[in-house]
């Protein structure tokens, strides 16, 4: 298996702890390069919640899945997040905006 992000072999990067048990597409050490940092702010009156800090990782991995239709990296984001998100929004619309 490789990770979707860095296409080395995914054992090479990661702990086998992370690799028998955590599901994420992403090696260990391309997910430590996304930093998250939940943040909250108003964009036009809306209440928006982001999680990961936009920096050089971020925006590339962004980039090679909007601008290079990487699908396979669709769930890369919400990874670790997603339980969290279903519990705590329950019954919202969350609308995800890379």
């Amino acid at each position: 298996m490789r990770c979707l992000y860095c296409d080395e072999d995914y054992m090479h990067n990661s702990s086998i702890y992370h690799y028998l048990f955590s599901g994420d597409m992403l090696c260990e050490k391309c997910r430590k390069k996304l930093l998250f940092k939940p943040e909250r702010i108003i964009v036009n009156d809306m209440r928006v919640l982001g999680f990961y800090v936009y920096d050089n990782s971020f925006r590339s991995l962004i980039i090679q899945y909007k601008e290079c239709h990487d699908e396979a990296l669709k769930d890369v984001f919400l990874y670790d997040i997603k339980d969290y998100l279903n519990t705590r929004y329950h019954g919202y619309t969350v609308v995800y905006v890379p």
